[in-house]
């Protein structure tokens, strides 16, 4: 008889050319932000005048979140190569290779009360390389050299740790992630990592 094992694995094991995970953004959130557009667009078109130019740029953020109502226009894709995210259909890849590390990254109102969490990466030294000046230098303020557009549905921690389990996978290490990176100084009720 095979032992089972006491609760789901956050991934499946990777294998070349077996396994991917697909990932879709909260509904209910874009759902939202289409709602409050919409009804931007038709405040600004009641007010005349200046108004005008709100209604335009509502309307066209609620045509945006609308569209990203459907299933095809964004998702996250995990494979044994890397990963893949689309946004309004465009899809952005890269490769487990190419990346050194994920993190968390806060975004702050006035430097002090999050604001919103979302999932960071940083490239490898040989891939920062081929990088513009331009972009080096965005990397050196910011500490990360890209993000995600969405914590898909999860909280931002855990989708981290999803994805560098991934990339510690497809790197063929044996090492579990080190999680301590994902918790949160600031609020004692995140420090726990599951």
């Amino acid at each position: 008889m095979a032992p089972t094992s006491s609760g789901p694995s956050p991934c499946p094991p990777i294998r070349e050319g077996i396994g991917e995970r697909i990932l879709y953004p909260g509904r209910l959130r874009t759902l939202f932000l289409a709602v409050a557009c919409a009804v931007f667009t038709l405040m600004g078109l009641g007010a005349g005048g200046g108004g005008l130019l709100w209604a335009l740029l509502a309307g066209i953020g609620a045509f945006i979140f609308f569209t990203s109502l459907l299933p095809s226009a964004a998702w996250l894709k995990l494979d044994a190569q890397g990963f893949t995210y689309r946004i309004a259909f465009r899809e952005h890849r890269y490769n487990w290779a190419d990346i050194r590390s994920f993190g968390v990254l806060t975004r702050r109102y006035l430097g002090i009360i999050p604001v919103s969490r979302i999932v960071c990466f940083t490239f490898t030294e040989e891939h920062k390389k081929t990088k513009s000046l331009l972009l080096r230098m965005a990397t050196a303020i910011a500490r990360f050299d890209g993000q995600l557009p969405d914590n898909y549905g999860m909280k931002a921690r855990d989708l981290a740790a999803l994805m560098e389990n991934w990339r510690l996978q497809a790197e063929s290490s044996a090492a579990a992630p080190d999680l301590s990176r994902f918790r949160s100084a600031s609020f004692p009720g995140l420090n726990r990592v599951s």
